[in-house]
C-alpha cells in the first residue's frame, strides 16, 4: 500500500511499496534550466545534498552506459562517495541512472526523473526503485528525505542568481544546440548528469 509522506517541505513523497518511492516537486523555472542544474558539473556542487557537505564531481560521462561518481566531504574531513551508471538520457525531458553509496556496496537504486513543462515552470517527478527492499530501507534510514528536501530547497533558492551565468560557455553549449539544431544534437552537446536521492551522514556533533 502506498504511503503518502508529504512534509512541510514543498517536496512531495509517496512510498509506493518497500521497493519504490516517488518524489515530486514543482520548480519556478523552465525545464531547460532545471535540466541544466541537474546535468552541469559546475552547478551540481551548488545544491546537491545538505549544505554542511561539500560535493565534488569526480566523473560525469553522461550517455547510456557512461559512469558518474560524486564525493562529499564534511567539516571534519570525512569523505562519502557515490557512483552509478547512466541508462537513459533524453534532454530536457528524462534522465535515468543507477545509484550506489560506496559505504554500503551492493545496494543499487535505479532513478527515473522526468521534467514536465508547466507554462514556464517545471514539475519534477522521480521514481526510485530497487529489487532489494533493504537498499531503499537503508537509504531512508540514513536520511534520504531530509537530504533531498534540503537539496531541492537550495536548488530553488539559486534561480535568481543563475541568469547572470547565462553568458557562460557552459550555458551557450545548451542554448545554441537547443535553439538551432534540436533535441537530437542537444543530446551530445555537453556532459550531463542527474542525481535525485541523497545519502545524509550524521551531522557533526555540536560541542558542549
Amino acid at each position: 500500500m502506498a504511503s503518502d509522506m508529504t512534509r512541510t517541505s514543498l517536496t512531495h513523497w509517496t512510498f509506493i511499496s518497500d521497493r519504490e518511492v516517488k518524489i515530486e516537486r514543482v520548480f519556478d523555472a523552465p525545464r531547460e534550466l532545471l535540466f541544466r542544474a541537474y546535468t552541469d558539473p559546475t552547478l551540481i556542487p551548488r545544491w546537491w545534498g545538505p549544505g554542511y557537505l561539500a560535493t565534488t564531481v569526480e566523473q560525469m560521462d553522461v550517455r547510456p552506459e557512461g559512469g558518474w561518481r560524486y564525493t562529499q566531504r564534511d567539516a571534519e574531513g570525512n569523505v562519502y562517495a557515490f557512483h552509478g551508471e547512466y541508462l537513459e538520457v533524453k534532454p530536457p525531458e528524462r534522465l535515468v541512472s543507477t545509484f550506489e553509496f560506496e559505504g554500503a556496496p551492493g545496494h543499487v537504486m535505479a532513478d527515473a526523473a522526468t521534467f514536465d513543462d508547466l507554462d514556464g515552470k517545471t514539475k519534477l517527478t522521480v521514481v526510485s526503485s530497487t529489487n532489494d527492499p533493504e537498499a531503499l530501507k537503508g537509504i531512508v534510514a540514513e536520511g534520504m528525505q531530509e537530504g533531498a528536501d534540503e537539496g531541492y530547497d537550495r536548488l530553488a533558492a539559486r534561480w535568481p542568481s543563475w541568469p547572470r551565468d547565462r553568458q557562460s560557455a557552459g550555458y551557450r553549449r545548451w542554448l545554441i544546440p537547443l535553439a538551432l539544431y534540436g533535441r537530437r544534437e542537444l543530446a551530445g552537446a555537453a556532459p550531463c548528469r542527474v542525481r535525485l536521492l541523497f545519502f545524509v551522514p550524521p551531522a557533526p556533533a555540536q560541542a558542549a
